[in-house]
């Protein structure tokens, strides 16, 4: 259920290049005085998915006339990414595409992306987000939306334990949980019928430790300069510690899942804690009636600021054999603009890549849009090819064992690093 997302760029300015500036000066391209034009436009968004893409291509025709944009959407389900890369391949690619960032760095080394590090965008793109979308150094698609992972909290559980605000720190939140559980209330409910709530959790830890999306922790793990239990072993220890002080629903989350036993379970209103995805706010918030919900970042940190955990769901970018690369250009500048992407990520309940950036207009979701709009946010570092672990099967079974208080954290790092042998040793490394 977890995806990924990062960007920031500006362009010229006095004929020096500045990264993450302002634009004073839109980037000029128009169809000639009685031309039609024609731009191509794939995607994946169908049917209510496509929000207020279709109103945004509106206003783009409106100001630009004798400008046609003609949408198709094909469906992840229906093999969109065969569909793009065989477009692409044969020269039938169109003007303006979709993109994930998996499927950008595809594209990009085949030569179908065009490069836009010298384009003027009205918006500043988190740091991250940007490094991101440039596989190869060149920034390659502008970010449109982002998907976030954090905890959902039911501030009358907490108000009702005497806590006023949400905590922002590892010891601000213990203290948090400490409390709710002295007053008759379980602070954490987890789904772990998969490992999920508590591997989401270890993960966070790693993720913002190390938030830089070219942060090199990885590499230095295969050159032998750190492990695995380097990367994950204090974050063992701090899910090992809400399981052993009783903060969570324990061995009842293994017959859960995240995203129904537990959301069952917590709408009960007598929880303070559901590990969550955006994607489940309006649900729980719904369930839980006239309970005040917010949706925050997780407070793994032991200092502040807390830092968001964003994937990456939707960029856009343009054809480098685009007959229409100028007018594709200033399509994406134009969806920048501030207003029109406001317009977009509330139609898709998401989250805005811009610094400051308007997001999702739930309320509930406020404490979480504002890491985003600070730049507090990590989408993961970059993983080299080389690097075959499985750590996401690994680091869920870690959860249900720890849940099981069957093993320890030590024991734990000890067992990652020689998984992490193994793998290399079958590579013949």
């Amino acid at each position: 259920m977890f995806k990924k997302m990062t960007g920031a760029i500006c362009g010229l300015m006095a004929g020096a290049m500045v990264l993450g500036g302002v634009i004073n000066a839109p980037f000029i391209a128009e169809a000639s005085e009685g031309e039609e034009v024609t731009l191509r436009f794939l995607g994946w968004k169908t049917g209510k998915e496509e929000g207020a893409l279709p109103e945004i291509i509106k206003g783009f025709e409106k100001e630009n006339p004798g400008v046609k944009i003609e949408y198709e959407a094909i469906p992840t389900t229906n093999n969109y990414n065969d569909v793009l890369n065989t477009r692409l391949s044969t020269g039938e690619g169109s003007d303006i595409y979709m993109v994930s960032d998996s499927m950008l760095r595809s594209c990009v080394k085949n030569g179908y992306a065009e490069d836009l590090s010298d384009i003027d965008f009205a918006g500043e793109y988190q740091d991250n987000v940007k490094k991101l979308l440039s596989p190869d150094g060149k920034f390659s698609a502008i970010p449109i939306e982002e998907a976030g992972i954090g905890m959902i909290v039911n501030m009358d559980v907490l108000r009702a334990a005497g806590v006023e605000t949400l905590p922002q720190t590892w010891s601000q939140l213990t203290d948090a949980c400490e409390k709710v559980k002295e007053n008759g209330g379980t602070p954490f409910i987890m789904g772990n019928k998969t490992g999920w709530s508590g591997a989401i959790i270890m993960c966070y830890g790693k993720y913002t430790e190390f938030m830089e999306y070219d942060n090199d922790i990885y590499t230095k793990v295969l050159n032998g300069e750190k492990t695995m239990g380097d990367m994950y072993g204090k974050y063992f220890e701090k899910y090992s510690e809400l399981i052993e002080k009783g903060y969570t629903n324990g061995q009842e989350s293994l017959g859960m899942e995240f995203n129904e036993g537990a959301v069952t379970e917590f709408v009960k209103g007598n929880s303070a804690f559901l590990m969550a995805g955006t994607w489940m706010i309006g649900e729980v918030s719904e369930a839980l009636g006239g309970a005040e919900t917010v949706f925050t970042a997780f407070p793994i940190n032991d200092e502040e600021p807390l830092v968001a955990q964003c994937s990456l769901s939707t960029a856009l970018a343009v054809n480098s054999e685009s007959e229409h690369k100028d007018l594709a250009i200033k399509f994406l500048q134009y969806f920048n603009d501030n207003e029109n992407l406001k317009l977009y990520v509330e139609s898709q309940n998401a989250f805005s890549p811009l610094i400051g950036g308007t997001s999702m207009s739930l309320p509930e979701a406020e404490p979480f849009a504002e890491s985003l709009a600070a730049n507090n946010v990590t989408v993961g570092c970059e993983i080299p090819q080389e690097f075959t672990v499985d750590e996401w099967t690994f680091v869920t079974k870690a959860a249900q064992s720890l849940t099981l208080q069957e093993v320890t954290p030590e024991e734990l790092n000890e067992q990652f690093n020689a998984e992490f042998d193994k793998a290399m040793m079958l590579q013949g490394n």
